[in-house]
């Protein structure tokens, strides 16, 4: 009897290894673990740190942000909101070319430049930067 028990139990033990691996790969094809919900987390709150230094540097000079006090230009929050009939690359291209869109008769930025301020546009920020700021302002409630 044990000499049945030793020959077998590397057997069982291989099965069961092998048993074990497929599981692994089972559990590694979800697509929405803890682990990669974690990841998505630090992205998120990275694209928003980073939304918000842009928006300190380069925005709040006219635009208000936590400050009770007027300022030359409209509050930027539900920015998304107000350009949804829109593609978001036009709010793109608006923040960093904003004459560009009004010399193409665009209606939203003619609706914008008609009753504001000149609008000051910023081509030295790349889609992604103008992005994680449109994100940021989407953020704040």
């Amino acid at each position: 009897m044990r000499l049945y028990f030793v020959r077998i139990f590397p057997l069982l033990f291989a099965i069961g290894i092998i048993y074990h691996l497929q599981l692994i790969d089972r559990i590694e094809e979800v697509p929405y673990t803890e682990i990669s919900w974690r990841k998505d987390q630090q992205k998120q709150d990275t694209l928003l740190q980073q939304g918000e230094l842009l928006f300190r540097q380069h925005c709040s000079s006219c635009h208000p942000y936590k400050v009770k006090h007027r300022m030359p230009a409209s509050d930027l929050q539900g920015i998304s909101e107000r350009w949804e009939s829109y593609p978001k690359k036009d709010l793109i291209r608006f923040i960093q070319y904003p004459d560009s869109l009004r010399n193409e008769l665009h209606p939203r930025a003619l609706e914008i430049t008609k009753t504001a301020y000149p609008k000051v546009g910023f081509p030295d920020l790349n889609y992604r930067q103008v992005e994680s700021i449109i994100h940021f302002l989407d953020s704040i409630k």
